[in-house]
């Protein structure tokens, strides 16, 4: 078997294999759970704030910090997405005001709001 031909063939076996697995691959960014907590922050918000002391419920738990980190993650810099991205940064990382604030405004550069450092 040449060079030329055995790179033929594994080319042509990834490229299937990556059209069977990728379809499947991509339920596993979308969790219902997670994507209706992450549309309700104040209740991502809540539960993960209880999971911090109390885990009753280790999927919820889990759940709740996966939309936490999606909404501290956000991109949105509105005055409102920028409140919500210091809450949850606050809440998920456990950082100084500070480093929160100069991470957001990596994200959000021109962004006219001042979360307060106190």
């Amino acid at each position: 078997m040449t060079y030329k031909s055995f790179i033929l063939i594994l080319l042509t076996t990834t490229l299937i294999s990556g059209f069977l697995l990728l379809p499947g691959l991509s339920k596993l960014k979308h969790n219902p759970e997670i994507d209706s907590l992450a549309s309700n922050p104040d209740l991502a918000f809540q539960v993960f704030s209880q999971c911090k002391t109390d885990v009753a419920d280790e999927k919820r738990c889990y759940d709740a910090y996966s939309a936490a980190v999606n909404l501290a993650n956000s991109t949105d810099c509105s005055s409102e997405g920028i409140r919500q991205q210091f809450k949850f940064k606050m809440l998920v990382e456990n950082n100084v005001v500070r480093t929160v604030n100069d991470e957001i405004k990596k994200v959000c550069p021109n962004a006219r709001i001042k979360i307060s450092e106190g």
